[in-house]
C-alpha cells in the first residue's frame, strides 16, 4: 500500500459541495433537454420552474462562498445559461456522481457500492441538503483514517487497470514481451482475491455482474469502465496527486 498526503476535510467537504452542484445542475439540463416533448401548454410553466430552480441554486452557491472552490472548467458549467451545456458536458457529469460518493466515503457518511454498481445520485445529494445553510456539514466533516483511503486508492487504480487491459485487447494492442494479458489478469486478480478485495474469483478474472471481466458486453463494460475511472480520478484528488481538479494524473501502475 502506498502512502500519500490526504487532504483535509474541509477541502473534501467543499468538495463534495461543488460536485453535488453540479449534479443538481446535470438534472436541470436533463429537465431542458426533454422540454421538446412537452405539451406546448404546459411548457411555459416546466421552463420558469427550472430557471427558478437554476438562479436559486446560482445566488446560494454564491450566499455560501462556494463559488471560489469550482475548478475552472466547473465554472464555466456554473455560469452557463440554463440549457446551454453541450452533450459533452452532459457525459463527463453524469459520472460526478462517482467522485461525490467517493468524498461522501471519505466523510464518513456513505458505503462504497461493488465495482459494478454505481452510486445513487438523489441518495448522494440527500446529505448535501443543496440550497440550505451549509454550516452544519462543513461543522461536522471530518475524515476517515488515512490508511482506509489509501487502500480506496490502490482498488480504484488496479479496477482502472483491469478496464485499460480490456480496452487494449479490444484495440489489438500487443501485450509486453513474454507475457500474455489472460496471465496479467489471472496474477492480478488472485492477488486483488488474496487480499480479501475480491468476493471470488471466476475463470481466474475479477468478479462483475456475476460473471468474469472479460465476459462483459461492449455496455456493460462502458458502464464498469466509466465507475472505475472515476473512483480512481476522485481518489487520487483525495490523495494529493495534483490539487487541480480539472487536471488529476491516472498514471496506472499495477505490478
Amino acid at each position: 500500500m502506498t502512502t500519500y498526503p490526504i487532504q483535509t476535510a474541509r477541502g473534501v467537504a467543499n468538495r463534495a459541495m461543488c460536485l453535488g452542484t453540479l449534479l443538481k445542475r446535470y438534472g436541470l439540463e436533463q429537465g431542458m433537454n426533454s422540454i421538446d416533448d412537452l405539451p406546448e401548454k404546459i411548457r411555459d410553466g416546466w421552463h420558469r420552474e427550472h430557471e427558478g430552480i437554476h438562479q436559486h441554486l446560482r445566488q446560494w452557491c454564491a450566499e455560501e462562498k462556494l463559488l471560489d472552490y469550482f475548478s475552472s472548467n466547473e465554472r464555466l458549467l456554473v455560469d452557463a445559461k440554463l440549457g446551454d451545456w453541450q452533450q459533452l458536458d452532459l457525459a463527463m457529469v453524469k459520472w460526478r456522481g462517482e467522485s461525490l460518493g467517493m468524498m461522501l466515503w471519505a466523510l464518513g457518511v456513505v458505503d462504497v457500492p461493488y465495482y459494478d454498481t454505481q452510486f445513487m445520485n438523489e441518495s448522494l445529494l440527500e446529505p448535501l441538503d443543496l440550497m440550505n445553510p451549509t454550516i452544519d456539514f462543513m461543522w461536522q466533516a471530518d475524515l476517515i483514517e488515512p490508511d482506509f483511503i489509501h487502500q480506496a486508492r490502490d482498488l480504484a487504480e488496479i479496477w482502472h487497470w483491469r478496464a485499460q487491459i480490456t480496452e487494449q485487447q479490444k484495440r489489438g494492442d500487443a501485450p509486453l514481451e513474454g507475457k500474455t494479458f489472460d496471465d496479467e489478469i489471472k496474477r492480478v486478480a488472485h492477488d486483488v482475491y488474496v487480499t480479501g478485495n475480491l468476493p471470488e474469483l471466476i475463470d481466474g478474472d475479477f468478479p462483475v455482474l456475476g460473471k468474469a471481466y472479460a465476459a462483459l458486453s461492449d455496455e456493460e463494460f462502458e458502464k464498469i469502465g466509466a465507475i472505475a475511472k472515476e473512483r480512481h480520478y476522485a481518489l487520487n484528488w483525495l490523495c494529493k496527486l495534483s490539487d487541480d481538479w480539472d487536471n488529476i494524473p491516472l498514471e496506472i501502475d499495477v505490478k
